[in-house]
């Protein structure tokens, strides 16, 4: 009787110590992250970082919903021993413009061939990127002020070019003798002025000897 008992005893015990599969207690899994920016032309660039848990090799493979262009595809992250979250990154782009939501798909699979693992993080867009207008700049040469020095018979004067469609010219000082003028060139809109856009002159003194009078002695010998 008591072999029985102590059979049954037995039994019970060998059923409590069932051994535990490591893949239950181990897991593996990543980090995903991204961040947007709206593009010139009217398109989304997501830089997407995906970060690894462990501190052994993971390969993955990637993938994107929202369009556009991903690269990578596929990746290693080597993490360095006993260092915990070594990163890879991915850059999508070419998302429309109208897009809310990008998503990026992650499979890993880790060295030491323990547990794979997929991890999908979605990012939202605004939807509104809007390409920016660049209007080319034209090149425009002003046309230079000519300064003219005064004589007895004349006082010195500027002529000055009239404003276009491309820029304004103002001008500082007053034509005289010894005055000084300034004319400056100031571009309209887009348009680039090229150098010199600033003249500067200072006339000369008025002429010795102006409003003399030369008169003829005839001296007659005899």
């Amino acid at each position: 009787m008591k072999r029985a008992v102590l059979g049954v005893v037995a039994a019970i015990g060998v059923s409590i110590f069932v051994p535990v599969a490591t893949s239950v207690v181990s897991a593996h899994s990543n980090i995903i992250s991204g961040t947007p920016a709206c593009q010139a032309d009217g398109t989304y660039t997501i830089t997407w970082t995906v970060a690894d848990d462990l501190d052994i090799a993971e390969t993955v493979t990637l993938s994107a919903t929202g369009g556009g262009t991903l690269t990578p595809t596929t990746g290693t992250i080597t993490p360095v021993t006993g260092q915990f979250f070594k990163t890879m990154t991915a850059t999508q782009t070419g998302v429309p413009a109208t897009t809310t939501s990008v998503t990026l798909s992650a499979h890993g699979v880790w060295s030491d061939n323990v547990l794979t693992d997929n991890t999908s993080d979605p990012v939202a867009l605004g939807g509104t990127c809007v390409p920016v207008t660049i209007t080319p700049q034209i090149s425009v040469q002003p046309v230079a002020p000519i300064f003219h020095e005064g004589d007895c018979t004349a006082a010195p004067f500027t002529e000055i070019p009239p404003d276009t469609p491309d820029y304004e010219v103002a001008r500082t000082g007053a034509d005289g003798f010894g005055n000084t003028v300034t004319v400056t060139f100031t571009a309209k809109g887009a348009v680039l002025l090229l150098e010199p856009t600033l003249f500067t002159h200072t006339f000369g003194p008025q002429p010795s000897g102006c409003g003399e009078t030369t008169t003829t002695t005839t001296i007659e010998i005899r």
